[in-house]
């Protein structure tokens, strides 16, 4: 079974699925108050996911197109559509690494060449957690901005023992 600090992260996502609910590519490519396009933050995720869990551990790359996310804005961003399926592409790859976590490993120094001194992969979990929630709340002031109804945050979230059933169908299967 997982450790409760990667299937919180988990969660984190079926609470991002949740915020981008009902938004189309119109509403992705909003810039709103000086906020990045919902499409933006999207594929800004799944680049740390990548990042994390598949390029620091030598696993090949879901969308090498993602790079252009990491930190600065590509040219174009891509379609909301097309951000979340990526998205959902490299969480699918990145879900067997995570649920296959055990607590050593946790502890274990971070494989990312970016991370600081002493961080571990248990750190890196929480940072992606939080960079989720970051970009959970910009995407509720969207929501409010275009007028769309805003879920309550935070979902539901694992209890230690639960089986992984609790894990948002969509996550569970490559786009197709």
């Amino acid at each position: 079974m997982a450790q409760l600090i990667t299937r919180i992260l988990l969660a984190a996502r079926t609470d991002l699925l949740r915020a981008v609910d009902g938004l189309d590519n119109t509403h992705g490519a909003l810039r709103l108050g000086g906020l990045n396009e919902a499409a933006w933050m999207i594929a800004h995720l799944a680049e740390q996911e990548q990042r994390y869990w598949l390029s620091a551990f030598r696993d090949p790359a879901v969308a090498p197109e993602l790079d252009a996310y990491r930190r600065g804005r590509p040219e174009e961003v891509m379609p909301l559509s097309r951000a979340i399926d990526t998205w959902l592409a490299v969480s699918a790859a990145t879900e067997p690494r995570l649920l296959g976590l055990r607590e050593t490993e946790l502890a274990r120094a971070a494989p990312d060449p970016g991370a600081g001194p002493g961080e571990s992969v248990g750190v890196m979990c929480l940072r992606v957690f939080g960079h989720y929630y970051l970009h959970i709340g910009q995407l509720t002031a969207v929501r409010r901005w275009i007028g769309l109804p805003v879920p309550a945050f935070v979902g539901r979230l694992p209890a230690a023992d639960a089986g992984d059933d609790w894990i948002d169908p969509r996550l569970r299967a490559l786009p197709g």
